[in-house]
């Protein structure tokens, strides 16, 4: 056996095992093994030592069809994408101690040999997305230590019946097997399977009366199987079963209220439909219900409160829900509640107070609420707020202040939303605050300045914004600053040079500045700097000079701009720097060649600049760079 200390072994993939790679030619590893001091050692050895065989793509079959059969201690066989690969040798067979057999994607396999059924020790089998393998022999039902077994968008039309005879078996994946319209009755078989995955079978008509004997089944996914028109009476026998996904399986009308009967189940996932069961309070171990683009769902049932261990509920699209039932504030163990896209929602009951261990609520684009209820305050564990697209609201209510532990409020195009209560200030473990599209925004609160563990402020699109209170300097965590698209400001504050741990500026757009303040230079940790289209700007401050850390300056179309500070050769770090139709441009300065980091540069329709300072020779690191053909070098 080779010596552990071998490097080239020890590190592929992080493995303990022996393992070998073979690239576009096959050659033995060099190895450095103090057990193996010749050539000829080495060749009388390979075979016995190598477990672990990764073959990659590209690499020529013959090694498979000659030598694969010669490694008789191979534990893992990982063919993943070999798309030259277009049958298995018979004698794959003889790898007799094989555990793991990986053909992931190698779609140009149309046959497996029926000896792969002597592989009595392999455990995983992945064919996934082998869309050239239409049938797979009867001998797989030899494979009776198989655990896993990967058949996912094969061409397959049909399992064989000795697919029974894997007992051992514990996830069967069928992903996007279209070809399937029926499920053998041996399914049954599987005794010890716990996870059955047909996701995108749409073409399954049924299923089978017996698949209610996989009694240690966890985990059924039937999502988009289109073609299902009726559930098995037995499937209610699943016991053990935790998870349920019967997402838009349009043809399934109704559920059964036997449904009650599966005590275990955690997760139930009915996107599309349009009524939940009756019976739903029953299953008391749920934790998630995702009900999202059920789009006739009018009324949730009173018996939702009962689902006490509920922690997450998806309602997003389910735009004729017109209200929630006041029972929701039972479910005490709530951490996220979405209601996204729910249009039609025009008031949130009282109750959601309640809801004392929710972490995240989502009401993005709910355009029917007006209002929030006072008791949102209550949400004292609420960390993330998104009321994004709330057209309809006009105010948000002082209590907001309550929610002390919000670390992210997101309320961009709320448009009719014209200040912000100076609660918000109250919001101090706040990390993000999205003022995206705040269009009736016209100043911002000085109460600003107390959210001291703000990190991220986006105010892109503020077009009614003119000035920035002095308070912003307050924000001493501050790290990404977005005020694009804000044509109306006309200044930045000088204390934005208080701004020490900002690292992205975006000023984009911003045409109503005319001047930036010298402290921009105290930005000392600044990293990109966005300018593009700021028209207004006639001159760059001395100061940005200071900006050591800025690796991307945008002056795209600052036509304003006739020359370029000579300081800005202090910006070592810098490594992009685009000046496209700064046309007003008609020198670089000199010390333009002191950019030694400088990788992007773009010049194109510069039509005043004529000649290229002698330094820019200096620019040994440009990789891309874009000038006119008037400009001379």
């Amino acid at each position: 056996m080779v010596n552990m200390d071998n490097p080239v072994l020890n590190t592929i993939f992080g493995l303990s095992t022996p393992f070998m790679t073979l690239k576009d030619s096959f050659k033995l590893i060099n190895l450095t093994s103090k057990s193996m001091t010749s050539s000829v050692d080495l060749k009388k050895n390979i075979f016995e030592m190598i477990t672990h065989i990764l073959i990659e793509p590209g690499y020529s079959m013959s090694f498979i069809n000659t030598t694969i059969y010669t490694f008789k201690q191979l534990i893992s066989l990982d063919m993943t994408k070999c798309i030259n690969l277009i049958s298995l040798p018979d004698r794959i067979g003889d790898l007799v101690q094989l555990n793991t057999l990986n053909l992931y994607n190698c779609y140009n396999l149309t046959v497996l040999p029926d000896r792969i059924g002597d592989l009595v020790k392999l455990e995983k089998l992945d064919l996934f997305n082998c869309t050239g393998l239409t049938s797979i022999p009867d001998r797989i039902g030899d494979l009776v230590h198989l655990k896993t077994l990967n058949l996912s968008s094969t061409g397959l039309t049909v399992l064989p019946d000795r697919i029974g005879d894997l007992g051992q078996l514990k996830e069967l994946v069928l992903y996007n097997c279209t070809g399937f319209t029926v499920l053998p009755d041996r399914i049954g078989d599987l005794v010890h399977l716990k996870t059955l995955n047909l996701n995108e079978c749409r073409n399954l008509t049924v299923l089978p009366d017996r698949i209610g004997d996989l009694v240690k089944l966890e985990i059924l996914d039937l999502f988009n199987c289109t073609g299902l028109t009726v559930l098995p009476d037995r499937i209610w026998n699943l016991v053990q079963l935790e998870a349920l996904y019967l997402d838009n399986c349009w043809e399934l009308t109704v559920i059964p209220d036997r449904i009650r009967e599966l005590v275990h189940l955690k997760k139930l996932m009915l996107c599309g439909w349009n009524r939940p069961p009756d019976r739903i309070g029953d299953l008391v171990h749920l934790n998630t219900l995702i009900l999202d683009d059920c789009t006739g769902l009018m009324v949730l049932p009173n018996r939702i409160g009962d689902l006490v261990h509920l922690m997450t509920l998806v309602l997003k699209n389910c735009w004729e829900l017109t209200s929630l039932p006041d029972r929701i504030g039972d479910l005490v163990h709530l951490e996220m509640l979405d209601l996204s896209q729910c249009t039609g929602l025009t008031v949130l009951p009282d109750r959601i107070g309640d809801l004392v261990q929710l972490e995240t609520l989502n009401l993005s684009e709910c355009t029917g609420l007006t209002v929030l209820p006072d008791r949102i305050g209550d949400l004292v564990q609420l960390e993330t707020l998104n009321l994004s697209e709330c057209t309809g609201l006009t105010v948000l209510p002082d209590r907001i202040g309550d929610l002390v532990q919000l670390k992210t409020l997101n309320l961009p195009a709320c448009t009719g939303l014209t200040v912000l209560p100076d609660r918000i200030g109250d919001l101090v473990q706040l990390k993000t605050l999205n003022l995206s599209a705040y269009t009736g925004l016209t100043v911002l609160p000085d109460r600003i300045g107390d959210l001291v563990h703000l990190e991220t402020l986006y105010l892109s699109e503020c077009t009614t914004l003119t000035v920035l209170p002095d308070r912003i300097g307050d924000l001493v965590h501050l790290k990404t600053l977005d005020l694009s698209y804000c044509r109306n400001l006309t200044v930045l504050p000088d204390r934005i040079g208080d701004l020490v741990h900002l690292e992205k500026l975006d000023l984009n757009r911003c045409t109503g500045l005319t001047v930036l303040p010298d402290r921009i230079g105290d930005l000392v940790h600044l990293e990109m700097l966005d300018l593009n289209r700021c028209t207004g700007l006639t001159v760059i401050p001395d100061r940005i000079g200071d900006l050591v850390h800025l690796e991307m300056l945008d002056l795209n179309r600052c036509t304003g701009l006739t020359v370029l500070p000579d300081r800005i050769g202090d910006l070592v770090h810098l490594e992009m720097l685009d000046l496209n139709r700064c046309t007003g441009l008609t020198v670089l300065p000199d010390r333009i060649g002191d950019l030694v980091q400088l990788e992007k540069l773009d010049l194109s329709n510069c039509t005043s600049l004529t000649v290229l300072p002698y330094q820019f020779g200096d620019l040994v690191h440009l990789s891309i760079w874009r000038l006119d053909s008037f400009i001379e070098l």
